[in-house]
C-alpha cells in the first residue's frame, strides 16, 4: 500500500503525490461519506488481533489468498517463544480463538508465517 490517507474533508485534498514505485497495486473503489475503503492486492498478508487487550482468548483474523500451512507464534517481551502453532488456513479468511488465560500480565506479539511473508502484530494480555 502507498498511502493511506484519513481526512474530515468530503473531498480528496489535492498534492497527495504520485504512486510510490516499490509497492503493490491498491485503489480506492468506494466513498463512504468522509471515509474511503481501500481495495488492497490479493497477495497481502493482514492479520488482526481483538480483543486487545485480552484476557483469557485472543481472536486472530488472518486475511489472504493463499491457502495452505500457516505458522503461528507468540512471543513474550523478552523475545522467548511461548506458544507456537501449525494451522491449516483453508480460504481467504481464517480466524482462530487462541486460549491466552495461562499467560502472564504483560506484552506479547503474534507472528504469522506464510509461504516467504509475514506479519507481527502485538498484543497486551491482562489478568
Amino acid at each position: 500500500m502507498d498511502k493511506v490517507l484519513l481526512s474530515n474533508l468530503d473531498a480528496l485534498p489535492a498534492g497527495t503525490g504520485p504512486a510510490a514505485s516499490n509497492c503493490g497495486t491498491a485503489k480506492v473503489f468506494a466513498q463512504m461519506g468522509t471515509m474511503q475503503q481501500v481495495e488492497v492486492a490479493a497477495d497481502a498478508l493482514h492479520v488482526a488481533l481483538f480483543p486487545n487487550p485480552a484476557r483469557t482468548y485472543l481472536m486472530v483474523d488472518v486475511r489472504s489468498g493463499f491457502t495452505g500451512r500457516i505458522n503461528v507464534s507468540i512471543t513474550d517481551a523478552t523475545g522467548r517463544r511461548v506458544r507456537e502453532l501449525l494451522v491449516d488456513k483453508a480460504s481467504n479468511l481464517h480466524r482462530m480463538r487462541l486460549d491466552v488465560s495461562e499467560l502472564a500480565s504483560g506484552t506479547y506479539q503474534l507472528q504469522v508465517i506464510e509461504e516467504d511473508r509475514q506479519v507481527i502484530e502485538q498484543f497486551v494480555k491482562l489478568r
